[in-house]
């Protein structure tokens, strides 16, 4: 028999079961977080030295000393100016990318050399092609049986080249078809870039932090859900529905807050990766419910925030929010920290942590969230979603590191040794805007000790008390002005910074170039020549940011977006940013081409429709809409079928005003003669 048990013991039970699950849980969850919070660890460990680096080009670009150095100079006493140099070369920089790469989409989607389409879509252009070919050859058959019948031997050639024009129509149409699905495709991927307000975000991670830190990173595509309300028409009237519905977003991920392994180089290569991403309480409820989340981890952290804070702390967060102007709440605020983790885990982690179908010696590449101890969400991820979501561009490259050099560490010694100028020029003028005076203090009589100055002042002395002197009890005298000198050595220095960064002052409109900078020509010279030292900075965003983020976009298209006609075989390139540092440099040369061409013998070679053509083009490189200045190809064709039947109409409805024709002795019509004027013509 089952011994019957109290209520206070079936409750005692039930809280003993609930505890022990508890524990066991803890123990599952403790297992997978401390292989993370290892990971995390080492990531610090190995950014210990850039760290400081990127702190100190902060605070150079936001015009602040070292706390040591700030000691020492006020130690010494003056003048706590510091010129701020590398701020204007780093808004200068910044100004010069993006005006680069605003002047086009800095990217594009070409087809592969032999563009793929479905079998069921080359079945039909190629059906389609041999149709075309097919009615050819019977118009030429019909035509040919009027005047003979058609020879074996030529009927078979004449079956052979349909044939064969039928292959390269069908090879022709397959490739429109591809350019065509190219444009559809490349629509939809600058529909997610408006969508994501891309454009704030690249002009962000430039700003800060390409030029300031060296290195950028974007994260795309995050997907988010979003809610929208849209009108819809029902029974005659507009009624609001609320719809729900996934798109990709893009980030702009601080260089403070990413970590790598010690042995990265890049994205891909590195063992892993982690995200210091930040959350807030209602960010973190919206979780519940979504896939690959554990609701038990989640309320388990909502909880455990309630009590205190869940921030990761790194020691950089006290210095970075003084240089933001804002204050440190990281330990104790309202947001949550999560470490994202990128890397491969032994199947035998995520089984304990619930995962069921891992085979336990296996690796396997996971995302997966730790917040304080618990992980909130892990997600095996498949072979096409092996490429981690970060893209990283660097300003200029660090050999063997991860991390890129930024115009501050570039221009460090030069930023010192300007405030080591400016502060001696700020001094020089203090001490040398008046005279000094001295004083033979046994001299003054009491109450008088010579420490204030002001005009008509009357001095006076005890000089009888000490008899005839020849030291003057008071005596005035000027320290030298070196300004000139001090400033000539400021401005040598400025040169410097224009050499090293490769930003020279007359590109951000400063007027006092000297040399071939005085006329407009040169100043056109320098600038391109200028360019050249920002190509490779241009070339790093093509390679690093730019192509590996509409890559990502351009397989989440393909995998999610609901249109089939936009896909298709496809690679993407960033051909924007480095052809765009000439753009201006050919639309020179279009210019003249247009000019040169624009007579009657060249339009007469190349047609009014090309010259028609050549007019849309040039007009599409100033922004302008193509269809505004020159009809299309097309509709020039129309507009001269046009014109030639309301010619040969108003030819039949009044033949009899045609001037007769003159026909030569070889039958053939003379033209430009009347035979009126020559009655012995013929």
């Amino acid at each position: 028999p089952v011994a019957a048990l109290s209520n206070s013991e079936l409750m005692a039970q039930d809280a003993a079961q609930a505890q022990q699950a508890a524990n066991d849980r803890e123990a599952v969850v403790s297992s997978l977080a401390a292989h993370i919070r290892r990971r995390w660890e080492d990531a610090k460990r190995a950014k210990q030295q850039i760290e400081p680096k990127m702190l100190e080009a902060l605070r150079q670009r936001v015009g602040e000393y070292p706390p040591e150095k700030l000691a020492e100079i006020r130690k010494m006493g003056g003048s706590e100016v510091f010129v701020r140099l590398t701020d204007t070369k780093c808004a200068a920089a910044s100004a010069w990318i993006r005006d680069v790469l605003s002047l086009d989409r800095p990217w594009g989607l070409d087809p592969t050399t032999t563009p793929d389409l479905s079998p069921e879509q080359s079945a039909l252009i190629e059906q389609q092609a041999q149709q075309q070919a097919l009615e050819k050859v019977q118009q030429q058959l019909m035509v040919g049986m009027m005047m003979a019948p058609p020879d074996p031997m030529q009927m078979q050639q004449m079956m052979a080249d349909a044939a064969e024009a039928a292959k390269s129509e069908a090879k022709a149409a397959i490739a429109k078809e591809a350019r065509d699905r190219i444009e559809r495709m490349s629509d939809a991927i600058q529909d997610y870039l408006d969508e994501s307000k891309f454009k704030t975000v690249f002009a962000e991670s430039l700003d800060w932090d390409l030029v300031t830190f060296g290195t950028a990173i974007i994260k795309a595509p995050v997907i988010r859900n979003r809610r929208r309300l849209e009108w819809q028409q029902q029974a005659g009237r507009w009624e609001p529905v609320e719809t729900e519905d996934s798109y990709p977003d893009v980030e702009r991920v601080s260089p403070l807050d990413l970590y790598p392994s010690d042995d990265a180089t890049g994205i891909q290569d590195a063992s892993y990766l982690l995200e210091r991403y930040t959350l807030s309480r209602s960010d973190l409820a919206a979780c519940k419910g979504v896939p690959n989340y554990n609701n038990t981890e989640i309320d388990a952290v909502l909880t455990e925030h309630g009590t205190g804070g869940l921030r990761e702390w790194t020691s950089a967060d006290s210095e970075r929010a003084r240089l933001a102007e804002r204050s440190d709440d990281r330990q104790y605020g309202e947001r949550i920290d999560a470490l994202i983790f990128w890397g491969e885990v032994q199947g035998k982690l995520l089984k304990e942590w619930g995962i069921q179908s891992v085979q336990p010696l296996s690796e396997y590449a996971i995302e997966a969230w730790l917040i304080g101890a618990h992980v909130i969400r892990v997600d095996i991820k498949e072979p096409h979603e092996l490429d981690r979501p970060y893209c990283k561009a660097v300003y200029r490259p660090r050999p063997g590191s991860f991390w890129g050099i930024g115009i501050p560490e570039l221009m460090a010694d030069i930023q010192q040794q300007a405030n080591a100028t400016a502060r001696a020029l700020a001094n020089n003028m203090a001490l040398a805007s008046g005279p000094q005076v001295g004083i033979d203090a046994e001299q003054m009589p009491p109450g008088e000790d010579g420490s204030r100055v002001w005009p008509w002042k009357v001095w006076r002395f005890n000089t009888g008390k000490y008899g005839q002197t020849s030291t003057p009890p008071i005596a005035f005298f000027q320290p030298e002005m070196h300004a000139n000198e001090l400033m000539g050595i400021y401005q040598q220095w400025v040169r410097i910074a224009d050499d090293v960064t490769g930003i020279p002052a007359y590109v951000y409109g400063n007027q006092e170039t000297a040399g071939a900078g005085k006329t407009a020509s040169g100043l056109s010279m320098l600038m391109g020549a200028a360019t050249k030292a920002i190509k490779s900075v241009i070339a790093n965003i093509d390679d690093g940011l730019i192509e590996p983020m509409v890559r990502q976009l351009f397989r989440y298209a393909m995998l999610y977006h609901p249109d089939e006609s936009i896909k298709g075989d496809v690679r993407v390139v960033a051909k924007g940013a480095s052809a765009l540092l000439v753009r201006e440099q050919a639309q020179v040369r279009r210019n003249e081409f247009l000019q040169i061409t624009n007579n009657p013998t060249d339009v007469e070679i190349m047609g009014l429709a090309r010259r028609a053509d050549l007019l849309r083009s040039t007009a599409e490189t100033l922004s302008l809409d193509p269809d505004q200045i020159a009809p299309t190809r097309a509709q020039f064709e129309q507009q001269q079928a046009a014109q030639q039947q309301a010619m040969a109409q108003q030819a039949a409805m009044s033949p009899q005003t045609l001037p007769p024709t003159t026909t030569g002795s070889d039958g053939a019509p003379v033209s430009g003669q009347d035979s009126q004027l020559f009655p012995g013509g013929t």
